[in-house]
């Protein structure tokens, strides 16, 4: 159940950032989706497609498509249609076909660095001058590279990624980088982006401040930001575990031109489970007090809907960036996100 109410002159709200947007396009479903079929037992028009498909951007190099999944996508804000997805077993082809056209929607292929011949070949250098103007002192060397095509955009894109989860995004169309994700030593990190960072984080840690431990720049379309983290070793079950098993107590994105607070969160908080109800002014005076801290803001006059399912307190105002706070069942106030109009974060 959602409430909605409009804050007076005395209460207003606080915000840094909303959640992190995925940077990469992937098409992917789980490994073993129990849907999945043998391709003989699809229709081979279909079939047919993808295998064109994928001998069309696969520059030589030969895939096996071997199994396919029936599934939903949304062809517009309102269209719902279907479409197959078929690909090989070890995933590094993959193709979506519309059910009802017939036609390629998307064609994603993996490659071997080696194998990016011929006309790829040129692709590689551009994602190694990317890293080499936005970091000079990064030790980053591409593993892996991917292809995705997107018929109804008309995008081809390349995308060079390391074992350790760092990428740039070539545009083959503009033949361009377009997308990076990048991991800093703390040390290459602009100061006054950290010093931000820490400030809001610790509006929100109160006397528990630690500094961050890992740093990452991240552009694309909608964003340049830094993303400061501070990751520990740990089973903490309130914390959730990354891909190299670690867990992240406190973050914070501050945009890289602007210097602006995006989001801040401090999320060991969430292993307090004492329980205190807020009433709305509270959970607005709360608010208030961080966000005149972090933005000199006045929320005055915006307006609070409280979403009961996710716990979200949103403060919104025509013609401005909306502030999301969340607590923790205690009443601590611990995650405060700045979600951008359009989503520009920078």
């Amino acid at each position: 159940m959602k409430t909605t109410k409009k804050i007076l002159a005395p209460m207003l709200a606080l915000s840094i950032l909303s959640a992190t947007p995925a940077i990469a396009a992937n098409v992917e479903k789980p490994f073993h989706d129990p849907g999945l079929i043998q391709i003989a037992k699809v229709d081979q028009r279909y079939v047919t497609a993808a295998q064109k498909a994928v001998e069309q951007y696969g520059n030589g190099k030969s895939f096996q498509l071997e199994e396919a999944l029936k599934d939903e996508y949304f062809a517009d804000d309102h269209t719902k249609k279907v479409h197959w997805i078929i690909q090989s077993k070890t995933r590094d082809a993959i193709v979506t076909v519309d059910a009802d056209s017939n036609k390629v929607l998307t064609v994603s292929v993996k490659f071997e660095l080696a194998e990016m011949t011929g006309e790829y070949a040129k692709y590689l250098p551009m994602a190694e001058a990317a890293v080499r103007q936005l970091y000079g002192n990064a030790d980053v060397k591409f593993e892996k590279a991917s292809f995705f095509r997107d018929e109804t955009l008309g995008t081809n894109d390349f995308h060079f990624s390391t074992n350790d989860h760092q990428f740039v995004r070539v545009d083959a169309v503009k033949n361009e980088a377009t997308a990076a994700f990048l991991q800093y030593k703390l040390a290459d990190v602009d100061p006054q982006a950290v010093s931000t960072a820490e400030q809001a984080v610790g509006l929100l840690s109160k006397a528990d401040d630690q500094p961050f431990t890992d740093a990452e720049f991240q552009r694309d379309d909608e964003r340049e930001v830094w993303e400061l983290k501070r990751l520990v070793t740990g089973n903490d079950k309130v914390l959730g575990m990354d891909e190299d098993g670690k867990q992240r107590v406190a973050s914070a994105t501050i945009g890289a031109k602007t210097g602006k607070v995006y989001r801040a969160e401090f999320l060991k908080a969430l292993g307090d489970k004492t329980k205190k109800s807020l009433t709305e002014e509270q959970a607005t005076a709360i608010v208030q007090a961080a966000v005149q801290q972090i933005y000199g803001t006045d929320l005055t006059g915006y307006t609070l809907t409280v979403d009961d399912d996710w716990g979200d307190y949103k403060f919104s105002s025509e013609g401005k960036d909306t502030i999301v706070a969340n607590f923790t069942s205690g009443g601590q106030l611990y995650r405060l996100s700045l979600n951008t109009e359009f989503g520009k974060q920078n």
